[in-house]
C-alpha cells in the first residue's frame, strides 16, 4: 500500500509505503507510479523512481521497514 501526503496546494510532501518487503521493490515502484499518476496526473520520471529506489537501500529505510 502506498499513501501519499499532500499539502493545500496538492504538492506531495510525504510518501508512506506499507508491505514493500512482502511484494518486492519492483511492484512497489509500479504501484507508486500508478498511484501518483491517478491521484495527481503526474508521471514520475525514471530519476524520481530511482531516487526512491536508492532511498530504500539506505540504513534509514531499512530501520523504518524493520518496524
Amino acid at each position: 500500500m502506498v499513501l501519499v501526503d499532500v499539502n493545500d496546494q496538492s504538492q506531495i510532501i510525504g510518501v508512506e509505503y506499507i508491505g514493500v518487503k512482502q511484494f518486492g521493490i519492483e511492484v512497489f515502484m509500479r504501484l507508486l507510479r500508478e498511484r501518483v499518476k491517478n491521484l495527481f496526473g503526474v508521471e514520475l520520471t525514471d530519476e524520481e523512481v530511482g531516487s526512491f529506489m536508492l532511498f530504500l537501500k539506505t540504513p534509514e529505510a531499512e530501520l523504518a521497514l524493520a518496524s
